[in-house]
């Protein structure tokens, strides 16, 4: 689903004339990170997440997402807005970087965290014996007392792990995330309600609101309010 969002996104801003592509896939070891800039913060967010182990051998993906020639946008869906992924957030990393799209996905880590229960208690979403293998014993299912949930804490660090990665390559590392929301006819409406709809003048909308996140000129859209 999330792959067929983002070639849908893609095309329909080639559409008009632009360079852009999806993003491949990429898989990595924490320990390509280790003589890198950010050594302690990593270790300081792993502690802070109840990591137990080695944190120099965790797996972690970079976002799908779309790319041009300045910018890698990345799209986030409800699974990565919770409290663990929040405490990623505290890091110095982010001080640093200083990223425009930080303060909403702060935001979204406090409320929206009942969106990523719905689909996060899922069998090995949850916990998984990787993740328990790092951040120890899971509650039960939505229980967030003692450990809580360790795979929501191993998804939470390895985002952190892709962020680490993606702000040190010379693209711009943006994300955007599904509860965005844009300015359609003097009303806000959730990026997903757009996404869902993949109607024609959803899409008008989303050329313009994805040039603009992607930092080229958009043509032919339409006028918000």
């Amino acid at each position: 689903m999330q792959q067929s969002t983002l070639n849908y996104l893609a095309d329909i801003v080639a559409a008009q004339g632009n360079k852009v592509f999806t993003t491949r896939p990429e898989q990595h070891s924490s320990s390509i990170l280790k003589k890198g800039p950010a050594v302690e913060w990593i270790e300081e967010v792993y502690k802070d997440l109840g990591g137990k182990g080695n944190c120099w051998n965790i797996p972690f993906g970079l976002p799908d997402g779309i790319e041009t020639e300045q910018v890698r946008l990345s799209l986030d869906n409800s699974l990565q807005f919770n409290r663990y992924r929040s405490v990623t957030f505290h890091s110095p990393l982010y001080e640093k970087y200083d990223p425009a799209w930080l303060s909403g996905y702060r935001r979204n880590c406090r409320t929206m965290e009942k969106e990523c229960l719905k689909d996060g208690v899922r069998r090995g979403l949850w916990t998984n014996p990787a993740a328990e293998s790092h951040f120890g014993s899971a509650q039960e299912a939505g229980d967030f007392f003692g450990a809580g949930s360790p795979g929501w804490k191993l998804n939470a660090f390895s985002d952190f792990l892709a962020d680490v990665f993606l702000f040190q390559i010379p693209l711009k590392h943006k994300r955007i995330s599904e509860y965005e929301r844009l300015m359609l006819q003097g009303k806000l409406t959730p990026l997903n309600q757009l996404l869902v709809s993949r109607s024609e003048g959803s899409q008008l909308y989303l050329v313009k609101y994805l040039s603009r996140q992607l930092e080229i000129t958009a043509q032919n859209s339409p006028a918000e309010g």
